[in-house]
């Protein structure tokens, strides 16, 4: 009996100890946010932490892929304690950051912008509530182009052309085809009476995906005006 109840202290000890890291990530990105925000927010026409986000989501997320690609596509039938606890925490990183994305959405008034915002915002809390928190690697990974994105206000053609083949690969083909693997692995899970999570993160991927085709669909009208515009010298913009 008295081991049985020192188990059971660990188990608490763990959870309590797993959640104060959590809230720890979360609070330390914003007070890093803040501080970058007052004294380096740009280097260039650089955003520092968005660069620095995107690139360490992307790093983390292929590394995740990398070890095993299987896994990785078929994250939502691993437990989130079967990852490393380096795994585990890091999602949390892009939930402190998911504040910043939406206040950004407000400060420029776009509706698309606000959208992503709260999509982002929603959909950690949500995970984490479900405490589900790896399935957001599928998510984070379409991080890669913000990377591109950053140095977009250089207005390079390479630039452009990279960040829009990046975009499309990532947000408008390898998530709306994990999205599918999702629908058809728990599409029993879907049709059940009750509101589990898999109808949340259903609900959740699919404004993803709308907002994902919504833009990649701007992006390819850009790229062929540019098209255009090189077969028509007469017309191109200098």
């Amino acid at each position: 009996m008295v081991r049985t109840f020192i188990k059971r202290l660990n188990i608490v000890k763990d959870i309590i100890v797993m959640e104060g890291n959590q809230f720890g990530i979360v609070l330390c990105t914003l007070l890093v946010i803040l501080f970058l925000e007052k004294y380096q927010p740009y280097i260039g026409k650089i955003h520092v932490f968005s660069f620095l986000h995107a690139c360490t989501t992307t790093i983390v997320s292929h590394m995740l892929l990398w070890e095993n690609p299987w896994r990785f596509m078929t994250i939502y039938n691993e437990e989130y304690t079967s990852l490393s606890t380096f795994y585990q925490l890091f999602p949390y990183f892009s939930y402190g950051f998911g504040f910043y994305d939406l206040y950004y959405g407000f400060r420029v008034q776009k509706f698309d912008f606000c959208l992503h915002g709260v999509l982002f915002v929603v959909s950690t809390y949500t995970m984490d509530q479900f405490q589900v928190m790896h399935y957001y690697y599928p998510g984070i990974i379409m991080e890669t182009s913000n990377i591109i994105y950053n140095f977009v206000p250089y207005e390079k053609d390479w630039v452009n052309i990279c960040f829009g083949l990046t975009f499309l690969a990532y947000r408008c083909v390898f998530f709306p085809t994990y999205y599918a693997i999702f629908i058809y692995t728990k599409w029993n899970e879907l049709w059940k009476e009750d509101m589990n999570m898999y109808k949340y993160i259903f609900g959740l991927a699919f404004v993803a995906n709308t907002l994902n085709m919504y833009w990649g669909g701007k992006i390819i009208r850009k790229m062929q005006n540019k098209w255009n515009s090189y077969k028509n010298p007469l017309h191109r913009d200098d």
